[in-house]
């Protein structure tokens, strides 16, 4: 008796998962691949400061190029100083330090500062570009040479 209740419940439970073939139906799953952003920077350039100044201005300005396909309003971008912590999306809450390769204890303060225009940023054909300065601060007792340091900028897609 057990034999065959067991051989009944079987042979039900099969038809049963068979016979469900008449109500099927697809799903279709679709996606638009669009391009990657890509970053190119252009310096931002002082020229020659003097020793004990704090309110230098650029002589070239800086530009960060980002290329893309049109979905300004979807991207983001942060800004860091060398060591990549602090991520910020206000590059005037950085201090960016520039130093002398043979007296590195020497530096300098760059405070960086994006240009924007009323609209926010030029946009043509998918690509932006960002304007950049700010003030350069030299100490009293900044060593003659050449100082160099590193803004750093990241930019994705938030959602699109």
């Amino acid at each position: 008796m057990k034999k065959s209740l067991l051989v009944f419940c079987f042979v039900t439970m099969a038809l049963g998962v068979f016979a469900e073939g008449d109500n099927v139906e697809d799903v279709e799953v679709t996606a638009q691949v669009v391009p990657k952003l890509d970053i190119t920077t252009e310096a931002v350039e002082f020229g020659t400061v003097v020793a004990n100044t704090d309110n230098n201005k650029p002589e070239k300005l800086g530009k960060i190029i980002i290329k893309g396909t049109g979905y300004e309003q979807k991207m983001k971008i942060k800004f860091a100083d060398a060591s990549g912590s602090n991520w910020t999306e206000n590059p005037n809450d950085l201090k960016i330090q520039l130093v002398n390769k043979e007296h590195s204890e020497n530096k300098l303060t760059y405070t960086p500062e994006l240009i924007k225009e009323k609209e926010g940023f030029k946009s043509e054909d998918g690509n932006t570009t960002m304007n950049i300065t700010g003030t350069l601060k030299v100490p009293e007792n900044a060593v003659v040479g050449n100082y160099s340091g590193v803004l750093k900028v990241k930019v994705w897609y938030d959602e699109i």
